[in-house]
């Protein structure tokens, strides 16, 4: 009971010591949330009084609201470390740590109480913010249509995005409270805890996001920058504000509230009190360990002190071992970081030291960690990670596969699998990228050659993700050859979780519309960009979207990939094929059909000699290395520098065989056909079909027929003012 009762009194008078910061909190804690939650309803009242009546609404200013808020918020944070240093700074004046250190109560019970104390501090006046934030949002709510509507509160409320604000920045006042206590546990005099909570809230972020680049640099197909930012999220200060930031601009902007949802989530939360709970822990254990003596001593854990000045020599190492790796690199290139750590290291050691009587000592403490951290950066480059660049999970060991890349019509997809089939063909994918990668390390590259490493003829990103069947994920991300991409589409183009992302999207598209009585101006596009509408009600515009369903879900492989050509795009991004039946007849029932003839009358619409545009023919592809041609291709040296390969300033006077020639070409067509040709107009790429190759053919003669003039120069191109002929 004494103990107890010991604790409340030492308890309640660090309370009462702090009541001039606990007035300051609320203010600004009234001037924080609520603000913004004002500033917000009264954007939407501006909008729904401008659309009322223009004439007489008024301006309201509501912006000034937010940039209250967002400064009182900064302010504090600020209070926040002011509140922690307040309650702990018994700990550097020697007459105050006795008195204190004498006091009944066991050094568990003064941790704890000052601690709690100063948490109260803050916490309670920011919650108590909480209800003038609720009523505003419940008045909006009542008096203003479009805060309680659907279109803005999208897939979440507004209140549960209030409150995910607030849960989020008090996270952020915790685990900043919470380093900072940790920070006045292992410093023993005031003015290295300062720098010292400078330091550990930002180098320890600095050194998660270094080690990851790389790690992600080093180890071809690694994808570290995505891990370090959910690593950032759940254990730092920065990675909290990182997530305030992006509630705040959309609580601002009424957007991405979805997203919103998905960051605010209960596993974050968990894991962001998980690591402040540790960090909690460690400074009672080492506040318990701390002896009265140890006040004005530099750093009573000396054990700190080399960790925290390691993780900023790593830092500045990592500047020394980028600048060499950059290209016509050398020592030189170096020197510059060099000077700039043996300052920093230095400033560092004399503080700890209280002056120059170790500085032999400090020379050799600076050449371990400097060299320690630069061999940490060959070992992960030497060993390619430990040997995670050439890793490919065997097939039998993957539950399931996520593939997100563009496919053949630009558009993002998402492949997603289970099939033991497919996990196959994209693990031989995988292991053909790894084997490319490591015949160019026989090579013996430079580090600026393999930092930058680039596959051949490869314009296309894939990300792969393997859910294993231990339970663990695996993820990477590569560029890929022309025939790799193709392999992928092929899976891709009749998975059936990514046929519904696809009709899902169309269907996203064009959701208001299907909802509304009013006819809605439908356009479709044919083959070349050329637009044909016409109003259709919501009810044709739902059983056009499902009579697309249907023929997607109906379709093979060879029939999307090699076989069909395109008879139009609805929405410029979703092809509809000719083998599309369903599709095309609801489209024709509509009165909308697209004929070569309305193609090429649109085509002869615009003059050449108006558009001035510049078209390039690649009439020689037997001299490509990729088995297959398609429109989107990396166009390889070998491709681009033949004799047949053209690039031609259209004029009137091309106008007509260009044309008989483009009419056959497809926007989204796959072959393995080398004699196809390859055609960009208007920057669209389009494959003209070996059948149709003749057509390209008398284009190509016409230019050669002695029409047009040609005049070589040193430059390697063939010029005149009309047609162009140069190596690319």
């Amino acid at each position: 009971m004494a103990a107890q009762k010991a604790f409340l009194n030492n308890f309640s008078v660090k309370l009462a010591n702090n009541k001039k910061l606990f007035i300051i909190s609320c203010v600004l804690s009234i001037f924080g949330m609520p603000m913004m939650v004002l500033g917000k309803v009264l954007e939407i009242y501006e909008m729904e009084q401008s659309k009322i009546n223009p004439e007489i609404y008024q301006y309201t200013g509501y912006e000034y609201y937010s940039v209250i808020s967002v400064a009182a918020m900064v302010i504090l944070l600020a209070v926040v470390i002011i509140t922690a240093f307040n309650i702990f700074h018994y700990l550097y004046s020697r007459p105050l740590v006795d008195m204190v250190y004498a006091l009944p109560v066991t050094s568990g019970q003064r941790f704890t109480g000052d601690y709690l104390a100063g948490l109260l501090t803050f916490s309670v006046p920011y919650i108590i913010s909480l209800i003038p934030s609720l009523i505003i949002n419940a008045v909006a709510e009542s008096s203003i249509p479009y805060w309680a509507s659907s279109e803005f509160q999208n897939s979440i409320s507004s209140l549960s995005l209030i409150m995910q604000a607030y849960v989020c920045v008090f996270l952020i006042m915790l685990m900043l409270y919470t380093t900072t206590v940790l920070v006045l546990t292992f410093c023993g005099s005031i003015v290295e805890s300062i720098g010292y909570t400078v330091i550990i809230n930002s180098v320890v972020p600095l050194v998660m996001i270094i080690l990851s680049m790389f790690f992600e640099y080093s180890v071809y197909g690694s994808s570290g920058g995505i891990s370090v930012s959910h690593l950032l999220k759940c254990t730092t200060v920065i990675g909290g504000l990182g997530i305030m930031y992006s509630l705040i601009v959309d609580l601002l902007n009424d957007t991405n509230l979805e997203y919103i949802y998905d960051i605010i989530s209960v596993k974050w939360v968990i894991a962001y009190l998980v690591i402040a709970a540790a960090v909690f822990f460690l400074a009672y254990f080492l506040y318990k360990k701390r002896k009265a003596e140890d006040v004005t001593k530099p750093f009573v854990f000396k054990a700190v002190y080399y960790i925290l000045v390691g993780c900023i020599c790593f830092c500045m190492s990592s500047g020394m071992v980028i600048s060499f790796s950059s290209e016509d690199s050398g020592i030189g290139s170096c020197i510059p970081w060099i000077i700039s750590s043996i300052i920093v290291f230095f400033i560092l050691d004399t503080m700890q030291n209280r002056g120059f009587k170790k500085f032999g000592q400090g020379i050799l403490k600076y050449l371990a960690m400097t060299g320690g951290s630069i061999l940490v950066f060959m070992i992960i480059y030497q060993t390619n990670g430990f040997g995670a660049a050439f890793y490919v999970p065997k097939a039998e060991s993957v539950k399931s596969v996520f593939v997100s890349y563009r496919d053949i019509s630009g558009t993002y997809a998402d492949l997603s699998t289970e099939n033991n089939e497919d996990i196959s063909e994209i693990t031989d994918i995988h292991k053909e990228i790894v084997q490319n990668y490591s015949e160019f390390l026989d090579t013996k590259p430079s580090m600026y050659d393999r930092f930058n490493y680039t596959p051949a003829n490869s314009t296309n990103y894939i990300t792969i993700t393997y859910d294993m069947r231990s339970g663990r994920s695996v993820s990477r991300r590569y560029r890929i050859n022309n025939d790799q991409y193709i392999e992928i589409c092929t899976i891709g183009c009749t998975n059936q979780k990514n046929i519904d992302y696809t009709t899902d999207n169309l269907k996203d598209c064009y959701e208001n519309y299907s909802k509304s009585d009013n006819p809605y101006n439908f356009y479709i596009y044919d083959r070349f960009g050329n637009d044909f509408e016409r109003n259709i009600s919501s009810n044709d515009l739902n059983n056009l979207l499902q009579a697309y369903e249907k023929d997607l879900k109906n379709a093979s492989a060879d029939d999307i990939m090699h076989e069909a050509e395109t008879y139009c795009t609805i929405y410029n991004s979703a092809p509809v094929l000719t083998t599309f039946k369903n599709t095309i007849e609801y489209l024709e029932n509509l009165g909308l059909k697209i004929t070569d003839e309305k193609s090429m009358e649109r085509l002869n619409d615009y003059p050449f000699s108006q558009t001035n545009t510049i078209s390039n023919i690649f009439s020689d592809m037997s001299v490509s290395e990729s088995k297959y041609i398609f429109p989107d291709m990396s166009i390889e040296d070998s491709v681009a520098q033949s004799e047949n390969s053209y690039s031609i300033n259209l004029k009137n006077k091309h106008q007509k065989l260009f044309i008989e020639m483009l009419i056959h070409a497809q926007p989204f067509y796959v072959t393995d056909d080398h004699n196809a040709m390859l055609i960009i107009y208007n920057g669209q790429s389009y494959v003209l079909p070996a059948e149709y190759r003749s057509y390209g053919e008398n284009f190509l003669k016409s230019l050669n027929s002695g029409d047009y003039s040609r005049y070589y120069t040193d430059n390697d191109y063939t010029y005149s003012d009309d047609y162009y002929d140069y190596r690319f």
